[in-house]
């Protein structure tokens, strides 16, 4: 499902300075500017 919405575009991704389980967290928006988060 994933692979279908983001297929053969660039994204932009920030990391927001959060940690979980040791790893950094971010954000990522389509060209149209939609955020993955709320597809």
């Amino acid at each position: 499902m994933m692979q279908g919405l983001v297929s053969g575009q660039t994204l932009t991704c920030h990391l927001n300075g959060r940690c979980s389980f040791d790893r950094e967290i971010g954000g990522c928006v389509m060209p149209n500017g939609i955020y993955l988060a709320s597809e």
